[in-house]
């Protein structure tokens, strides 16, 4: 029998070695940091590709970066229009809606453009092949700034979404507002660290 089991003495307890797993989680997570802080994320090289989550009607989240829809300026979230008898209508809240049954949470390909003051990507994003931008303006619930003027052209034509009654353009509603921005803050440092070290350890 042991010596320590009699009771004289215990067994003696486990010290993990300094180079253990443990010991260096917070050490990797420290050199991470200060690799991300001398280069933070910037604009990607080539598509971003991933499930998406719809924040309003030109604003997405797809692959952890916050993406804005090139071309087009959607309604705010809380804005509100006039339909075609005069009534008020939440065209933001319609214009996010199309976007999200649009793309659900299934998978997003986008090109990026450049970064806006935010850091966010300016991309062209298809969904099933279909150009997220391009739909939104051809059923009327989003302006063009010239990039899809022919879709603009058909649903003022066709008297599609907000064409159908009277609106205020998204960047007249925000100014009026003194709004920058409408559709939320920026991502926080620490969101954007962990897409980031999500990033590097999936390539």
């Amino acid at each position: 029998m042991p010596a320590w089991a009699s009771g004289r003495r215990r067994p003696p307890q486990y010290v993990p070695p300094p180079w253990s797993s443990r010991a260096l989680v917070p050490l990797v997570a420290g050199v991470l940091l200060i690799i991300w802080v001398g280069t933070p994320p910037g604009l990607p090289s080539g598509p971003i590709v991933g499930e998406s989550r719809v924040v309003d009607g030109d604003t997405l989240d797809v692959g952890g970066r916050r993406i804005r829809l090139v071309g087009i300026d959607a309604p705010e979230r809380t804005q509100q229009c006039r339909d075609a008898a005069g009534q008020s209508s939440p065209c933001g809240e319609l214009a996010r809606k199309l976007l999200t049954d649009l793309v659900g949470r299934g998978e997003v390909t986008c090109l990026p453009i450049e970064l806006d003051r935010y850091s966010r990507v300016i991309a062209s994003c298809e969904h099933a092949g279909a150009d997220l931008g391009e739909v939104m303006v051809t059923a009327g619930h989003a302006v063009s700034d010239g990039r899809y003027g022919d879709a603009e052209y058909d649903a003022r034509a066709a008297t599609r979404g907000i064409w159908a009654g009277t609106f205020e353009l998204p960047a007249d509603w925000r100014d009026a507002r003194q709004l920058e921005d409408a559709s939320g803050p920026p991502q926080s440092p620490f969101v954007t660290f962990f897409n980031w070290v999500r990033t590097m350890f999936s390539r």
